[in-house]
C-alpha cells in the first residue's frame, strides 16, 4: 500500500480521546466491560482474574481493575476474601448470583454500582533509564456498594503506600540500579547483575495488595 492511500485511511481511523482517573473517588459507575483473563489473553500463566472497565456516570472517565479468582493452592482466608469481593460486585449491580457464570459477565455490563478508587503505589521499572525502579501510583477499584447506599469510613480508604517490606525492596533494587549504572569511574568494586524484571508488575497476584 502507498503512503498515500495509508495515509486517507489513517484519516478515518478512531482514536480513542477517552480520560482515565488519575484520583481517588467514591462515585457512581458504570460497567462498561466484564472479562475473564483466559478470554484476553490464552497465554496468561498467572492467576486467572476478572477484568472490569468501569466509567465514572460524573466526568465520564474510565478505569480498569482486577478482581483476582481462587486457586487451588490458596489458603481458606485468601479464597473466602476472593469469593467475597467477586459476589460483592455482582450483587451490588444486580446480577443474579444463581445466573450462569458466563452469563453473568455480560449481564452486569450496562449495570450502575457505587464504587469507591483509591490511589495505590507499586514498584514499577522504567524502560527509557535501563529498568530503574520507581515507585509510580495506580487509581483501583477498592470496593462497591448499590448506588443508593452511602459509604462511611476513613479518608486513609483513599490512599495506598508502599508497606514497610515494599519499601525496603524498592530501596534495595534502587542501590543496586545506581551502582550498576553509574558512570566506570564512580564505581569502587565490582558490578553485579541488577535482577530487574522486564515489564511492571500489574496484574501479577503476588504484587497486588490484598489484606490478607
Amino acid at each position: 500500500m502507498s503512503w498515500e492511500d495509508e495515509f486517507k485511511q489513517a484519516e478515518q481511523a478512531e482514536v480513542n480521546t477517552s480520560k482515565y482517573m488519575n484520583t481517588p473517588r467514591a462515585t457512581i459507575v458504570e460497567i462498561v466491560s466484564c472479562k475473564l483473563s483466559e478470554d484476553i489473553n490464552k497465554e496468561h500463566k498467572g492467576c486467572p482474574y476478572i477484568e472490569v472497565e468501569f466509567r465514572d456516570t460524573n466526568t465520564e472517565e474510565l478505569n480498569t481493575s482486577k478482581f483476582f479468582r481462587t486457586r487451588d493452592e490458596d489458603s481458606k482466608e485468601t479464597r473466602d476474601f476472593k469469593l467475597k469481593g467477586i459476589k460483592e460486585f455482582f450483587t451490588n449491580a444486580g446480577v443474579d448470583m444463581k445466573s450462569a457464570g458466563k452469563k453473568a459477565l455480560v449481564e452486569v455490563v450496562g449495570k450502575q454500582i457505587k464504587a469507591l478508587f483509591r490511589s495505590e503505589e507499586y514498584i514499577g521499572y522504567d524502560k527509557n533509564q535501563n529498568n530503574m525502579p520507581v515507585v509510580r501510583t495506580s487509581i483501583r477499584y477498592l470496593y462497591s456498594g448499590p448506588i443508593d447506599k452511602e459509604f462511611s469510613g476513613s479518608s486513609k480508604y483513599f490512599h495506598k503506600i508502599l508497606k514497610a517490606d515494599e519499601k525496603s525492596k524498592f530501596d534495595a533494587e534502587l542501590k543496586t540500579w545506581e551502582r550498576d549504572n553509574a558512570p566506570q569511574s564512580a564505581q569502587t568494586g565490582p558490578v553485579a547483575k541488577a535482577n530487574t524484571p522486564n515489564a511492571e508488575p500489574l496484574g501479577d497476584e503476588g504484587e497486588d495488595d490484598l489484606p490478607f
